[in-house]
């Protein structure tokens, strides 16, 4: 998403990958519930084939952000020689808020950024910013299924897979836009988020 600004001088693109994530956690569990043949409740009769075997899992993510790159918009005379809307801001200092960022309105610090200065003529200049100096939001994601494997008919062969799974429990808004257009009015700003939480129930025979 980001072009090159000056063209030839890849010096100037050293930066963040836009791929960058510099943290993450994951956690997997899996929970046989003690319901069922060998278990504590429910291990014997109807009452094993209906709550015996469910098995719980969980699967649990926390990330930093991908970078992103403050760009500067107006007419085609001002893009750079790389592509459109190529033209990055000068850089005056750090924008970043903390390793999450700030609140929606106001995630990153936009007073670090301005207006490349002029030349001596009077003509705008490339400005320094460097590559992806914007750490993206951070990303919390808790993920869960219930499911079970009911066999029957001739030998067992035959088998039934009932799973309901639930993703985002906690309904947690995971940000993945922000304002990089330096001058609008939503410079600095969330834009987008990812999907809240769904469910969903899938049922699969085996013969």
């Amino acid at each position: 998403g980001t072009v090159e600004q000056i063209d030839g001088n890849l010096a100037a693109e050293r930066g963040l990958s836009t791929f960058d994530i510099r943290h993450q956690m994951r956690i997997f569990s899996m929970y046989e519930l003690p319901f069922g043949q060998r278990s504590r409740w429910a291990n014997h009769g109807w009452a094993e084939h209906v709550f015996g075997d469910w098995r719980l899992l969980n699967i649990f993510t926390w990330q930093t952000g991908t970078p992103f790159t403050a760009l500067l918009g107006g007419t085609a005379s001002d893009n750079g020689t790389g592509a459109n809307f190529s033209l990055r801001a000068e850089q005056l200092g750090n924008p970043n808020a903390g390793i999450c960022g700030g609140s929606p309105l106001n995630f990153f610090n936009t007073a670090a950024f301005g207006l490349p200065p002029a030349d001596a003529s009077g003509n705008p200049t490339y400005g320094n910013e460097r590559r992806g100096a914007i750490e993206g939001p951070c990303t919390l994601s808790w993920n869960t299924s219930i499911a079970k494997t009911f066999r029957f008919g001739p030998e067992r062969r035959h088998m039934l897979n009932v799973q309901w799974q639930i993703q985002n429990v906690t309904n947690t808004p995971s940000f993945n836009g922000l304002g990089t257009i330096f001058g609008s009015s939503f410079f600095g700003q969330v834009t987008s988020a990812s999907s809240m939480r769904t469910m969903s129930l899938m049922a699969r025979f085996n013969f």
